[in-house]
């Protein structure tokens, strides 16, 4: 099985989101790990795999998975 995952940084019109992760850091699902301009056009991009951050690169993310994925994931927060 194939344990990395990469995530464009530019999945959409618009402007290329941000990452908000570096190298090593540890990430669960559902977390963002790359966010837009506020009031640009775009998307916030989030993980969909608990595992660490292998590679920061001008236009991906790579994450490498861990070997058991938990059912559970982070919540989105409100802005509010």
């Amino acid at each position: 099985m194939n344990r990395q995952f990469q995530f464009p940084l530019k999945q959409h019109i618009g402007k290329q989101a941000a990452p908000a992760v570096v190298k090593g850091d540890r990430v669960l699902r559902g977390q963002p790990v790359a966010l837009k301009e506020k009031n640009s056009l775009g998307a916030n991009i989030y993980s969909s795999v608990t595992g660490v951050v292998k590679e920061v690169t001008e236009d991906r993310i790579v994450i490498l998975a861990d070997e058991e994925q938990s059912d559970t994931y982070m919540h989105l927060q409100s802005e509010d």
